[in-house]
């Protein structure tokens, strides 16, 4: 335990400055995507968890902030738990986008294989396709 403290001191995380930064970048970045994403209703089912991803990871980003300036541990407590509400909201968009994706390959199948038996067995409308 005591090398693992000294390797903690020798080590600091610098959570005020890149790590708050990159948190709020894919905050902009998600909010942004699950916008537009939510344009469709399709689309909805993926970007509305999209975008309360963005919006936890932004108030996380928050929380880390006010933990580095002020050194409170319940600040660190509130972040850690913002940050877990982010990560649940994001495996659900990813769960979400593979059952859009399924659903999508499914249905190329099914009308292609459709299209396909009506012009082999010459349905009508495609006579000059024998």
């Amino acid at each position: 335990m005591n090398d693992l403290q000294s390797q903690a001191e020798l080590a600091p995380v610098d959570v005020n400055g890149a790590l708050t930064a990159d948190m709020r970048f894919v905050g902009i970045v998600a909010v942004i995507f699950g916008g537009i994403a939510s344009a469709s209703i399709i689309g909805a089912v993926v970007g509305v968890p999209l975008l309360l991803f963005g919006l936890r990871i932004r108030e996380a980003a928050v929380a880390y902030r006010d933990f580095a300036t002020d050194g409170d541990s319940l600040e660190l407590s509130a972040a850690l738990e913002k940050l877990a509400g982010a990560f649940k909201m994001l495996k659900f968009a990813i769960f979400a986008q593979l059952a859009v994706w399924a659903l999508t390959i499914l249905l190329f199948i099914v009308f292609g294989l459709s299209i396909l038996g009506a012009i082999l067995e010459g349905a009508p409308g495609m006579r000059g396709f024998n």
